[in-house]
C-alpha cells in the first residue's frame, strides 16, 4: 500500500510540475498577447498635451512589461529629465502601481513593470523607470 502510493506520488510529482511550467508559459503568453492587442487597438493615443502612448510590449524572457510613450513641446528637452525630478516621478508613478487594480495580475505575476519615455524630435530614450516586485510589494 505505502509503495503504491510512493509510486503514485513519484508519477504525479513531475506531472503536475509540467502542467504548472505549462500553466506559467501559457499565462505569460497571454499577458504578451494582451500587449500586443492593447497596442493594435488602443495605440496610439493622447495620454495629455505633450505625452502620447504608443504601444505596450511584454517580454516573455526577462518578464518585463513595457508602456512606451513620445513626448513633444516642453517634456521633449533633456533639462526636464533632471535626477530630482526622475525621483519624484519614480516615487509617483510606484504610488499609483501599488493602489492600481489594473495591475493586480501583473503584480501577482511578479513582473517588472517599465515607463519607456522617447524624444519626438529625435527619436532617443530621455527616461526609463523600472520598477521590480520587490518595489511595488512594499
Amino acid at each position: 500500500m505505502i509503495r503504491n502510493r510512493l509510486l503514485l506520488l513519484s508519477i504525479a510529482t513531475p506531472v503536475l510540475l509540467a502542467l504548472g511550467a505549462c500553466r506559467h508559459t501559457s499565462r505569460l503568453e497571454r499577458i504578451a498577447r494582451e500587449a500586443r492587442s492593447f497596442t493594435e487597438k488602443q495605440c496610439p493615443f493622447n495620454v495629455d498635451q505633450y505625452t502620447r502612448m504608443d504601444s505596450t510590449t511584454f517580454d516573455t524572457a526577462t518578464r518585463c512589461y513595457y508602456y512606451n510613450y513620445t513626448v513633444n513641446g516642453i517634456l521633449d528637452n533633456d533639462s526636464v529629465y533632471t535626477p530630482d525630478q526622475g525621483q519624484r516621478f519614480r516615487e509617483q508613478t510606484l504610488e499609483e502601481i501599488r493602489s492600481s487594480i489594473g495591475l493586480r495580475g501583473y503584480k501577482e505575476a511578479g513582473l517588472t513593470l517599465v515607463w519607456r519615455y522617447y524624444s519626438e524630435q529625435s527619436g532617443r530614450l530621455l527616461a526609463e523607470y523600472k520598477f521590480t516586485k520587490e518595489d511595488y510589494s512594499n
